[in-house]
C-alpha cells in the first residue's frame, strides 16, 4: 500500500519523542509504531467518522496558492471572562461551509518593545490609537484563505468593535514563528462539519469539547481522540528550524522510512534535462524572484540552503516504485523590494546515496 502522511506534529507533541526515548526503539521500530498509529487512525476516520483523509490535504499543508491570516481582538474591549467565545461568535458565521480550515487561536502578550514594534510592522489595522495602547491581543489563525474569504473577514469583522486588525500570515516572518509558538489548535472546518479533538479514545461519541458556538451555526460536530488529532489532524504554522535539524524533522523522515539521515547532510541534485525544464516552463517565479540566470550549481545551493528554513510534509512511501518523497516550502525573496515568492519543491529522499532529487518545483 502506497502511504501518504501530509503531516505529523512531534514540533509541540513530545508523544513520539518520549515513546522512541522511553522504550529505546531503533529508527525500524519506530517506523513501524508511526504506521501502525497512521494504519489504525485512517481505518477509524473513515470508519468511524466518515471523513476521508485526503479530502483534508489542504487544512493539513501550507498552501502556497492560498492565503494564512492572524486576526486580532483587543481582549479589554470584551466584557467577559470567556472572551475567546464572544470572538468566536463573531467569526464562525463568516466561513461558508463551502470551504475547509484549520483553526488555531490563543493569547499574545507582546511583553517588551522588540515584540511591540514586529507587531506594529506587520499588523493592518485602522485603530492604530488602540494599538500603540496594548500589549495584549487574542488572535484566531486560519489557513488556506481564498483572497475573498480573506477581504470578508476583514470587512465583516471590522464592525466588531473588539477588533484591532489582522496580521497576513502568508510568507514567514518574526511575527509568524512567534505564533507559531504561542497558538493552539481549535478545530478543522471541513465544510458543513467541524472536526474537534476529543480527551478520550472513544472513536464513538461527537461532542463540542470545545464549547464553541458550532452547533448554533448549524456545523455538525465529528470527535477524534486527542492523541490522533495531536498527532495528524494539528496544523503547524510554517517556521524556520531554529535549533537546526529538528527531531520533528527526523520524526516526519521515519513515518515514511526506516532509514533516517540528517537532511543538512544530503547532497540536492537537479537533472539537467529538469533544471532545463524549470527554465523554459517555470520561469515565470524564478524571473520574477531575479533567480533566471542562476546556474544548475547555483540553484541546488539554493534548495539546500532553504530547507532548513521549514518542516517537510506530505511524506509519501511509493513501495512499488522504492521511492521515499515529501514537499517543502521554499520562499525566494525579490532582490529590491519586499515581494516573495512561494514555492513547493517535492524531493526524492535518497540516504543511501546522501542525496535529495528534485522531483518537482513549481
Amino acid at each position: 500500500m502506497n502511504n501518504k502522511i501530509y503531516t505529523i506534529e512531534s514540533r509541540e507533541n513530545s508523544y513520539l519523542e518520549v515513546t522512541k526515548e522511553y522504550f529505546k526503539l531503533s529508527d525500524r521500530q519506530m517506523y513501524d509504531v508511526i504506521q501502525e498509529a497512521f494504519n489504525h487512525f485512517i481505518e477509524n476516520l473513515h470508519s468511524k467518522k466518515r471523513i476521508e483523509y485526503k479530502n483534508l490535504r489542504n487544512v493539513l499543508t501550507p498552501n502556497i496558492n492560498k492565503k494564512e491570516i492572524a486576526l486580532v481582538f483587543d481582549i479589554s474591549k470584551i466584557n467577559s471572562t470567556w472572551y475567546g467565545y464572544e470572538v468566536f461568535e463573531k467569526v464562525i458565521p463568516i466561513f461558508d461551509k463551502k470551504t475547509k480550515h484549520s483553526i488555531l487561536s490563543g493569547d499574545l502578550f507582546l511583553e517588551n518593545s522588540f515584540l511591540k514594534m514586529k507587531f506594529l510592522r506587520e499588523i493592518k489595522t485602522i485603530k492604530l490609537e488602540d494599538v500603540f495602547r496594548l500589549n495584549n491581543y487574542y488572535i484566531v489563525y486560519v489557513n488556506n484563505i481564498s483572497n475573498t474569504l480573506f477581504k470578508k473577514f476583514n470587512d465583516e469583522l471590522s464592525k466588531y468593535n473588539p477588533y484591532i486588525g489582522y496580521i497576513d500570515t502568508s510568507h514567514q516572518s518574526d511575527l509568524k514563528t512567534i505564533l507559531s509558538f504561542i497558538l493552539c489548535k481549535i478545530c478543522i472546518i471541513d465544510e458543513k462539519e467541524v472536526i474537534l479533538p476529543y480527551e478520550d479514545e472513544d472513536w464513538e461519541t461527537n461532542e463540542n469539547t470545545q464549547g464553541l458556538p458550532f452547533d448554533k451555526n448549524n456545523f455538525a460536530i465529528k470527535s477524534i481522540p486527542n492523541l490522533y488529532y495531536d498527532l495528524f489532524l494539528s496544523y503547524k504554522i510554517e517556521r524556520e528550524d531554529i535549533n537546526g535539524y529538528s527531531l520533528d524533522t527526523q520524526i516526519a523522515i521515519n513515518s515514511i522510512t526506516p532509514i533516517v539521515s540528517d537532511l543538512s547532510n544530503l547532497n540536492i541534485e537537479i537533472e539537467v534535462s529538469k533544471f532545463d525544464y524549470l527554465l523554459t516552463e517555470k520561469i515565470g517565479k524564478l524571473k520574477k524572484a531575479q533567480f533566471e540566470n542562476y546556474s544548475i550549481k547555483d540553484f541546488e545551493k539554493l534548495i539546500k540552503e532553504k530547507i532548513k528554513d521549514n518542516y517537510i510534509y506530505e511524506m509519501s512511501e511509493l513501495k512499488e516504485h522504492n521511492v521515499i518523497k515529501f514537499n517543502i516550502i521554499i520562499e525566494l525573496e525579490v532582490q529590491h523590494s519586499k515581494e516573495r515568492v512561494k514555492c513547493q519543491a517535492t524531493l526524492h529522499y535518497q540516504p543511501e546515496e546522501k542525496k535529495l532529487k528534485l522531483i518537482t518545483f513549481f
